[in-house]
């Protein structure tokens, strides 16, 4: 357990995550500001067709889905909710994105387990329209009981295609990061007028 948690500790503050957000977290008020980054997740709102390639075990499997995105709360959080039939698995996911000064926060959950995800992250440095948050704690993956952190990146190619793609580092694989999962949605309505 001890290694474990000297593990968490050594990794998380790499990503500048866990402690220091709570720290900055306590001793601020909030930002009440929408910023360039609501103006992002903004314009990735609408009905999306979800090409979803998943690399497990080296095995590669394609799936498709639908994603709906809007702004709500009075256009301060991108809520999403993702439907899907993986390998013959009814699959529904909902995710909440919010930003405080500069600072994404992501909320995931879904119906392959009872836990809830929270990331942080900022824009890749010199983007405008690209984000990575990183998974607050390690977590036990579901389907194998691993322990892992994940990293997520976030691009708004354009107001009709965005690309996700996760990467995972299973704590017992020491630093070794790979690309589990990358999502391509395309547009399927219009973009909503502002």
């Amino acid at each position: 357990m001890a290694d474990i948690q000297q593990q968490q500790s050594g990794s998380l503050s790499q990503t500048g995550t866990s402690q220091q957000q709570q720290s900055k977290q306590q001793n601020r008020p909030p930002s009440t500001e929408l910023g360039k980054e609501h103006e992002l997740l903004r314009k990735s709102c609408g009905k999306f067709k979800a090409e979803c390639t998943f690399n497990y075990d080296g095995k590669e499997s394609v799936y498709e889905g639908e994603a709906y995105r809007e702004m709500i709360l009075g256009g301060r959080f991108l809520h999403e909710k993702f439907l899907g039939n993986f390998g013959g698995k009814q699959f529904q996911g909902h995710m909440l994105i919010g930003c405080t000064d500069g600072e994404f926060e992501v909320t995931r959950a879904d119906t392959t387990s009872n836990q809830i995800y929270v990331s942080w992250g900022r824009f890749l440095e010199g983007s405008s329209c690209e984000f990575e948050v990183v998974s607050r704690d390690p977590f036990r993956e579901d389907m194998t009981g691993r322990l892992k952190k994940t990293r997520q990146r976030n691009c708004v190619m354009s107001e009709n295609e965005i690309v996700f793609e996760s990467f995972d580092q299973y704590i017992d694989e020491g630093e070794k990061d790979q690309r589990t999962m990358k999502i391509v949605y395309r547009r399927m309505d219009q973009q909503p007028q502002s």
